[in-house]
């Protein structure tokens, strides 16, 4: 009930190794894309898990280790929920990605002590994501992956001591992608050579593991009887969610 945008989602995939027997968990976080229903220049206004100004929310909280779950932005808690529908247990194998503010929060909770306690993450994948300096643990397999071009990943500085496990840092564009966007990066990755390539350190992390099951929990941070005409007068009227 109530779903406004088909982006404003958090998808997780069950994955299962059967030499193993282990199962672990892969949580997908969108970025600030936006509706692509109602694409004008309102949409990162509108309310919901991903807006703009959950961008500087999961920057803040990428700073703070320690932050408590009633402190988690609104992306943070839904990934939360996200992995307790899908069944995850406490102690469960657990790899966080995200593009753009997606990567944000993934690198957010990868450093937090509380969901650290909760969940033992694996990996953390960023693509586009300006994670720089946020402090992962060294128990984490950092993959990230940016377009030299797009200002986003470099919002925190191009830190010299920041050091993921994997980087990749396309250099080319070609001319019908922009420089920031989920689709624009898979046309960019397309143009740059090497990106076909099997990255160690995602095998590493999910080598003989399939997908079983997958969960997409929805999820908005608007009051639930909120009409889109009232989405857009309150973003006329510059008032927050």
């Amino acid at each position: 009930a109530h779903y406004q945008g088909a982006w404003d989602h958090v998808m997780v995939q069950t994955l299962y190794n059967p030499e193993t027997g282990e199962t672990q968990y892969l949580v997908t976080i969108p970025g600030t894309d936006g509706d692509s229903e109602r694409e004008d220049f309102l949409q990162p206004w509108r309310g919901g898990t991903n807006t703009w100004a959950g961008t500087a929310g999961s920057a803040t909280s990428g700073y703070g280790s320690d932050l408590t779950p009633n402190q988690y932005t609104a992306l943070m808690t839904q990934v939360e929920r996200a992995l307790e529908q899908a069944g995850a247990a406490e102690g469960s194998g657990v790899i966080l990605a995200g593009f753009s503010q997606g990567g944000l929060a993934a690198g957010a909770l990868a450093a937090n002590t509380s969901f650290g306690s909760r969940y033992r993450v694996k990996g953390l994948i960023t693509q586009g994501s300006p994670v720089d300096e946020i402090k992962v643990p060294a128990s984490v397999t950092h993959v990230d992956t940016r377009y030299r071009g797009d200002p986003v990943p470099y919002l925190q500085g191009d830190r010299p001591d920041y050091a993921p496990d994997a980087s990749i840092v396309m250099q080319y564009r070609p001319a019908d992608a922009s420089v920031h966007g989920a689709a624009d990066y898979v046309k960019i990755a397309g143009a740059n050579p090497g990106t076909e390539r099997v990255i160690p350190e995602l095998q590493g992390l999910m080598g003989g593991y399939s997908v079983v099951k997958t969960t997409i929990t929805a999820g908005t941070t608007q009051k639930p009887d909120i009409t889109r005409t009232e989405q857009e007068q309150m973003a006329i009227a510059g008032v927050g969610n």
